[in-house]
């Protein structure tokens, strides 16, 4: 008959060193999660629709959750980006697709960044929906140096969206840090225990 009762553990763990590790794992995850918790909760409705005009207005710093009705890609403008890959460092893939999207003026300039490889056709046919800001100046001035801004450059207004953002990142975050955070703990039981077992002996 197997014998069933759990083993103490080794004795020459280091039980502060666990407990240390748990806690800064709670602290850490916890942290994130709080941030998650509130992204979640503030977009948790649907996107807000509004046109490239709309959002001109509304754009700040902060992140706004939207769905942009209108405006028209520029094909030309579509740019890959690359980074090493997740499974092999020593390869390198698509990671994202940059493109401009602009009212039918040319006044108002979408700077779009989606995930993974897509082409202009595909790009079109799908609804455009993510965190809008106005453009920063640190990504106008990059993306000037690199002469993308080129042809833009009598626009009255420069914006950008994260079309792979959204509340369903956050969600994926948050079972991400909720598993995290449950290694935390049984780290910081474990490092109790272990404790209390070596001041026994």
């Amino acid at each position: 008959m197997n014998d069933q009762t759990p083993k103490p553990p080794a004795a020459g763990a280091n039980p502060k060193a666990i407990i240390i590790g748990g806690l800064a794992i709670i602290l850490f995850f916890g942290y994130i999660m709080a941030f998650l918790l509130a992204d979640v909760i503030q977009n948790a409705r649907p996107p807000k629709s509004m046109t490239l005009s709309d959002a001109a207005s509304e754009a700040a710093d902060e992140q706004i959750w939207v769905a942009i009705e209108d405006g028209v890609y520029d094909c030309d403008s579509i740019t890959y980006v690359y980074g090493r890959s997740a499974t092999n460092p020593q390869v390198r893939e698509i990671r994202n697709t940059e493109i401009f999207r602009t009212d039918e003026t040319g006044e108002i300039v979408l700077f779009v960044t989606l995930s993974g490889r897509q082409s202009c056709q595909e790009i079109q046919n799908a609804p455009l929906k993510g965190y809008l800001t106005r453009m920063s100046a640190g990504q106008r001035q990059a993306l000037t140096n690199e002469v993308r801004l080129a042809k833009y450059i009598n626009a009255s207004a420069y914006l950008e969206i994260c079309g792979y953002c959204g509340p369903a990142n956050s969600w994926l975050g948050l079972a991400i840090s909720s598993v995290a955070l449950l290694i935390g703990l049984a780290l910081l039981v474990v490092g109790l225990r272990l404790r209390r077992h070596q001041q026994r002996e």
